[in-house]
């Protein structure tokens, strides 16, 4: 075996008979496995890696092209539907830091173009917007957030 190279038992075994029926030695087999773990194997990794990413290219192309033909969030409500989702986020992520990561994890997974994601974002957001507060304990203070979403008990 090429040095770096773990024997793969799994893989001999499965493989063991056809060595067999080639009647080949032990050093024919240990170098027929090595060429393959050394050339064959990160030829099939690299294969599997780009089609993994064109695979992620293609779905994060789709999201975003569902996003704007969907008719509630999308097209000319897209902006504002941006806007009312960023402070959705901006709520419950008040730390700029967490805030950028979790920015960062939208843009680079294409989740950020999900339509269903931009549609709860932008529900809470808007909910948030038009939560108003009533004036001087007329009304029992702020609202909570499941009390926007699913209003007050009792």
């Amino acid at each position: 075996m090429p040095e770096g190279v773990e024997f793969d038992t799994e893989g001999f075994e499965a493989v063991e008979p056809v060595l067999r029926e080639l009647n080949l030695d032990n050093d024919q087999a240990g170098k027929l496995m090595g060429a393959y773990a050394e050339k064959i194997v990160p030829m099939i990794e690299s294969r599997a890696a780009k089609q993994m990413d064109d695979a992620a290219k293609e779905l994060s192309a789709d999201l975003a092209k569902n996003l704007h033909a969907d008719p509630e969030v999308g097209g000319a409500k897209l902006k504002e539907a941006q806007a009312y989702s960023a402070k959705a986020i901006a709520a419950a992520l008040p730390d700029a830091t967490l805030r950028a990561e979790f920015s960062q994890f939208l843009n680079e997974s294409g989740l950020g173009n999900h339509p269903l994601l931009t549609r709860v974002l932008n529900t809470a957001g808007r909910a948030m917007s038009e939560a108003s507060t009533p004036a001087g304990g007329a009304g029992g203070g702020e609202k909570t957030a499941a009390e926007v979403f699913y209003g007050r008990k009792g």
